[in-house]
């Protein structure tokens, strides 16, 4: 379906002239909720101090407040049990989207409006998504006979992270230079940005595929899958739904890429080196 109608943000939202929000505000809000969602689901499975039932509503605002210390302090408490690969799992999740809520948005100079009917599509996805994979994790506190290893020395657990890092610093490495473009073109003269709007990026993966960003944050989460040994429905669900989305629309971008530019490089695929 995205394939057919795309995706109107960024370069590919052009056409849109009405229920338009402003792209940062609609960012941050489209993807702070991920996080949200998933520590308050892994927080309504312990007895954190605030909650002396293993209960805890999820949209409370005090408790949401609260929930941060509570949570990692109750977290490392368990560690020594069962609560190490729990840990990492979700300062793998954290990290993710404190990069990609707050800091990413902020380093961009100015972005692009989006269609709001965009920002709740994604609202929607990042409920489901943050409250499922939340579960799973906060579920297996709880299961004192589970198939998932909690040990982390496990080898799919040291791949999974390794996996899981290497595209988390790919990503951000791509974004950076596509900020860095996005800057350059803000620091010239009227003239030259009526002339050249846009560029053809450059370094890093970008000499393979269009989209390496995209093909980075894929990888992310599956490292993320191959961390919890295999067994997260939710994580392997996440990767693909995550890979469905963002195929479609590097699909779109390399189009836009190679009618725009006519040097643009023949050998650059959309997404995945060599394939696509």
């Amino acid at each position: 379906m995205l394939r057919i109608i795309g995706a109107p943000y960024g370069s590919q939202g052009q056409y849109l002239k009405s229920l338009l929000v402003n792209g940062k505000l609609a960012w941050v809000l489209m993807e702070i909720i991920s996080p949200v969602v998933y520590i308050s689901t892994i927080a309504s499975f312990l007895e954190l101090p605030e909650s002396p039932s293993t209960s805890l509503p999820l949209f409370s605002f005090s408790n949401i407040l609260s929930i941060p210390k509570a949570l990692i302090h109750e977290i490392y408490a368990r560690a020594g049990s069962n609560g190490s690969l729990q840990l990492v799992l979700i300062t793998m999740w954290l990290t993710h989207y404190l990069h990609r809520a707050i800091i990413y948005p902020l380093s961009q100079k100015s972005r692009a409006p989006m269609h709001v009917g965009i920002m709740l599509l994604g609202i929607g996805f990042n409920l489901l998504n943050g409250f499922v994979n939340g579960y799973w994790v906060g579920s297996s506190f709880q299961q004192t006979n589970t198939t998932t290893s909690n040990n982390a020395s496990d080898l799919h657990f040291i791949i999974g992270v390794a996996v899981f890092t290497m595209g988390f610093i790919g990503n951000i490495y791509h974004d950076h230079i596509l900020v860095s473009l996005r800057k350059n073109k803000d620091n010239k003269s009227d003239n030259s940005k009526q002339q050249q709007r846009y560029f053809i990026p450059h370094g890093g993966l970008f000499g393979l595929v269009s989209c390496p960003h995209y093909l980075c944050e894929v990888v992310e989460w599956v490292g993320y899958w191959v961390a919890t040994g295999l067994s997260s429905r939710p994580a392997i669900l996440f990767a693909i739904s995550t890979f469905s989305v963002l195929c479609p629309r590097a699909l779109e971008i390399h189009e836009w890429y190679k009618n725009t530019f006519k040097e643009y490089p023949k050998n650059r695929k959309a997404i995945v080196p060599f394939l696509i």
